[in-house]
């Protein structure tokens, strides 16, 4: 170490003098202290020190060379523990060619401060100079303590000054600072509308003599692509699949599809509401994981494609939803094509197995004490469907309040035209005579042996003719026409399938 107030009395900056006597200690192991001085020329050197086993404080030199003693070290036992007193030799200083600064070697217990010496002469009338041994200050240091007792009480005073001296901070406190998130959305917003962030990074990265795309008209309107289109969203090409995926959810739970169907009896009719928020949400997961398996199977794509858009079987060729990365920020119903609730009528039982092209319809009713020439709106299902066990549906473009507003609706359940029936009514109609008036009221029991099942023949009708006084049937058109029956029409009101609360 260095004593700070001897070296600044040199003229020498302390940072100097450790600096120098760090890189000196980097290349002396073992040394027991450093001498610091400054030659002839005042510059700074350091040397390392030895302490002999005769207690002479060396300074280290080459092997060839005589050691140069500049202390002498005596140990003595005084009432406070060990000193060391060094005295410098006569000669040495001048032998070492150097003027000593400070010199505080770290020996054993404790370290010697040796500040800078004198060397008094005598009178110049006296030709003999002789040095004069000046004694240095002696700094006496305290043993070794290795008591614990001792040991103890200086940690406990080390943390109670510790404790005492530093400054009392107080406890941080949450202070909640108001964000302008409104200014922040609106901000964020305009920055990322691509009508202008992209004109924007187009005209930093081209420009003509200078000038921005964007301010060259006849340019900007002729670079395609400087500009963005509403629909900027762009999604890789993905496949289109048109399956109808209420029959997969039928198939795998029919309850789901339609909670409580097993509740509706057997040969009945009802009226249910579709759930628009459950189609979107169902068909946004098909998507999602049909998106997961294209990419699992090396698909080109961006997993943003909807190759799914159809929930119920359309007959009038829309789609059940758009394209999913064109969703708005609405509601989750919203994002259908229908947008609203509509009015399924579900039909359970055989009578739509047997005969599956049945028409079913929808008509306004009308008002009889208003006759009009005009004939009643008839509306056509938008999507139709079967499932199992026994279940049909047709869904029309109305909403509930279409079904109790006004007169309401009729559902229509209606023989085609197209499939002609022949035969005889299976019972005989109360409401009529004895005997048909017509052909058309005629039925098997108006005729006479012919059994059940039998097989019917040109007596029989001619028998029946002549006794109800009905046309002759000689030919066969005659035949067809006695037997054709008109094709059969129900109709049901839509306030006996709701409950108006």
């Amino acid at each position: 170490l260095v004593h700070a107030a001897a070296a600044e009395g040199h003229g020498i900056a302390v940072n100097d003098v450790l600096s120098s006597v760090m890189k000196r200690a980097g290349t002396s192991a073992g040394a027991g202290g450093f001498l610091v001085g400054r030659t002839r020329r005042g510059a700074l050197e350091v040397d390392a020190l030895d302490l002999t086993g005769a207690g002479a404080l060396t300074v280290r030199t080459a092997p060839h060379l005589d050691n140069i003693v500049v202390a002498n070290v005596e140990t003595s036992l005084a009432r406070n523990g060990p000193s060391i007193i060094s005295r410098i030799p006569p000669g040495a200083l001048s032998a070492s060619g150097r003027h000593p600064i400070a010199l505080r070697p770290g020996l054993h217990p404790g370290a010697v401060e040796i500040d800078t010496p004198v060397l008094a002469t005598t009178p110049a009338a006296n030709p003999a100079t002789t040095p004069i041994d000046t004694p240095v200050n002696t700094v006496t240091i305290a043993a070794l303590q290795t008591d614990s007792a001792v040991l103890s009480r200086f940690s406990d005073a080390a943390r109670e000054v510790l404790a005492t001296t530093v400054l009392g901070v107080g406890e941080p406190t949450l202070q909640l600072v108001p964000f302008a998130l409104a200014d922040a959305a609106t901000a964020l917003r305009q920055r990322c509308d691509p009508t202008v962030a992209q004109p924007a990074r187009l005209d930093a990265m081209v420009a003509f003599a200078g000038t921005p795309v964007s301010q060259i008209a006849a340019v900007r309107d002729r670079v395609n692509g400087w500009a963005v289109a509403p629909t900027a969203d762009r999604v890789m090409a993905y496949p289109q699949i048109g399956a109808t995926l209420f029959q997969h959810l039928a198939r795998f739970d029919r309850t789901r599809f339609v909670p409580g169907i097993d509740t509706i009896p057997t040969d009945s009719i009802t009226v249910l509401e579709t759930n628009q928020r459950f189609i979107a949400g169902f068909l946004a997961g098909v998507n999602h994981e049909m998106n997961r398996e294209l990419l699992w199977r090396s698909y080109p794509t961006d997993r943003r494609g909807t190759p799914f858009r159809r929930f119920w079987g359309r007959l009038d060729g829309k789609l059940d939803i758009p394209e999913m990365h064109l969703w708005g920020n609405g509601l989750l119903a919203a994002q259908t094509t229908d947008g609203k609730a509509k009015i399924v009528l579900l039909v359970r039982g055989e009578l739509l197995r047997r005969y599956p092209n049945t028409v079913v319809v929808a008509i306004k009713a009308v008002d009889d004490r208003t006759p009009s020439t005009v004939p009643p709106e008839t509306l056509h299902p938008i999507f139709a469907g079967q499932f199992d066990p026994d279940v049909t549906f047709y869904g029309f473009d109305l909403e509930d309040h279409d079904l109790t507003d006004g007169t309401g609706y009729f559902f229509a359940l209606m023989e085609p035209i197209t499939e002609p029936r022949f035969g005889f009514d299976e019972t005989v109609d109360t409401t009529r005579g004895a005997t048909p008036g017509t052909w058309n009221d005629a039925a098997w029991p108006d005729l006479t042996g012919i059994a059940a099942g039998g097989q019917l023949n040109a007596g029989a009708l001619a028998s029946l003719a002549a006794s109800a006084h009905l046309p002759a049937v000689n030919q066969a058109h005659g035949v067809a026409a006695a037997l054709f029956q008109q094709p059969f029409e129900l109709l049901v009101h839509a306030k006996h399938l709701v409950e108006v609360v």
